[in-house]
């Protein structure tokens, strides 16, 4: 498995969270956003329907869609996720790492 490190934190990759799928750790964002995750964008405060509070910022999330609670991406949070949820303009997550990225190819064939 793989796991991304950030500033001493460890974090699954991509492959990782789609076996494990963790309960905490999350943002989450609505369809309209996914098409903008898969080439690497980061997370857009607008997109955001819904997130782990706990979240805080600097942390490393991952980002799932709203239908079926799947993992998208893996980034360093830009604001606290009770922040988050009231926003609705600017940058919420930098991404790090998506599907299809050089980290997701060395991961696998599919």
């Amino acid at each position: 498995m793989i796991a991304l490190e950030r500033g001493g934190a460890w974090h699954l990759a991509l492959r990782g969270l789609l076996e494990l799928v963790p309960p905490g750790g999350w943002v989450q964002v609505d369809m309209g956003a996914v098409p903008f995750l898969r080439n690497g964008a980061n997370v857009m405060a607008a997109g955001i329907n819904d997130v782990d509070e706990a979240v805080a910022k600097g942390a490393l999330v991952w980002v799932r869609e709203e239908n079926h609670k799947r993992p998208l991406a893996v980034g360093e949070a830009s604001m606290d996720g009770a922040e988050m949820v009231i926003a609705t303009r600017g940058k919420a997550v930098k991404t790090l790492h998506f599907i299809g990225d050089s980290i997701w190819d060395f991961g696998g064939d599919d």
